[in-house]
């Protein structure tokens, strides 16, 4: 395994997943990219209690109901 990390080589479940088509972004919501976070990325964090607790408030919102094709950046200034 040592060597197929050293030559690029990853295995499947370490590979990131395929960024979901436009045609998904009409219907995948920021609550659905947040609970896919904390069910799959948090549990294997050593501090993961801290992060589980912010997104468990912002899942409370209303602003996750956005759909992924309406998310823009913030400009600051």
């Amino acid at each position: 395994m040592e060597r197929a990390f050293d030559i690029g080589e990853l295995p499947d479940d370490l590979k990131p997943a395929a960024p979901p088509s436009p045609s998904q972004a009409e219907f995948v919501t920021l609550a659905d990219i947040l609970t896919s976070y904390l069910d799959e990325a948090t549990p294997l964090q050593k501090s993961g209690d801290l992060p589980a607790m912010k997104i468990d408030l912002w899942l409370a919102e209303p602003f996750v109901n956005t759909k992924r094709a309406d998310l823009k950046a913030a400009l600051s200034t």
